[in-house]
């Protein structure tokens, strides 16, 4: 038996210097599981003729395309009437999107996992967990460097969770991969907002408490600021000693990436324990 995975991507429009940026993340999930001949692959997105054209990129045969717009009534019918097994979102920004498709996916016994990295959308996946259960179905909101890499960092340098004491991460694009819209949607968005405390009482701001880090070579130096991310709520929790933490997000500084800039994130993370 095949499973069927459908990919929603991002749609908007047309960002014109750089085409391409358009369903960035969709289109690199898109060519792996395009290597697994046991998945019979969907590119759901709105723009038919763009959905198309990325199907026909993966290879003859190897996905089929699907013209969906999610801010219609009838767009999770529609996606769903393909029978997927798993569905996997990256329709951004999900600061905007609402818990529907996964509620449905949920009911309906259908993996979903998305690359959400805001707050509220990946705290609240978790009023789907009764339901899913039920169906025998795995519902995962935040598969995106926040919170599932920078957690992933803390957890390798502190495999003892309840150890933790203190956490310091920072996260920044590569200068290679400029964001597209969704992301520079959802960074606009972030700067109005408090961020809530991952520990005390202090509240801090959105792209507040700017500070420098070096990081190694290529990546070089970035600003870090301070992000209202999934983990300020997730970690409470996941680590119960914790004492202080910080989350920021990096951008690059005065000069010019060289050439030889990555073209992935770069990371840094601390994490101290007590014993």
């Amino acid at each position: 038996m095949r499973a069927t995975q459908v990919i929603r991507l991002p749609h908007g429009p047309p960002y014109r210097p750089h085409p391409r940026r358009l369903w960035r993340f969709g289109r690199r999930i898109a060519a792996n599981l395009a290597r697994r001949e046991e998945i019979d692959l969907v590119i759901a997105g709105r723009d038919a003729a763009a959905a198309a054209a990325l199907a026909r990129t993966l290879g003859a045969g190897r996905a089929r395309s699907l013209a969906v717009d999610m801010a219609q009534p009838a767009a999770v019918s529609t996606l769903l009437a393909a029978k997927p097994a798993i569905v996997v979102d990256t329709l951004g920004p999900f600061q905007t999107r609402n818990l529907t498709l996964p509620r449905s996916c949920a009911g309906r016994g259908i993996h979903y996992v998305d690359i959400s990295d805001a707050r509220a959308r990946v705290t609240e996946i978790a009023s789907l967990d009764a339901a899913a259960r039920v169906e025998h179905a795995a519902i995962v909101s935040g598969a995106s460097a926040l919170p599932a890499i920078s957690t992933a960092i803390v957890d390798e340098l502190a495999p003892k969770p309840h150890e933790v004491v203190s956490i310091d991460v920072g996260i920044s694009p590569g200068h290679r991969a400029p964001p597209g819209i969704a992301t520079v949607s959802a960074i606009l968005e972030l700067l109005r907002q408090g961020n809530s405390p991952v520990c005390g009482d202090r509240e801090t701001y959105g792209w507040g408490d700017l500070t420098r880090f070096q990081y190694p070579s290529p990546a070089g130096e970035r600003w870090l600021s301070n992000l209202d991310s999934p983990e300020r709520v997730l970690w409470r929790v996941r680590y119960p000693s914790l004492e202080e933490a910080d989350v920021r997000l990096g951008f690059r500084g005065e000069h010019p990436a060289p050439r030889a800039a990555p073209r992935f994130p770069a990371a840094c993370g601390s994490a101290c324990c007590r014993r």
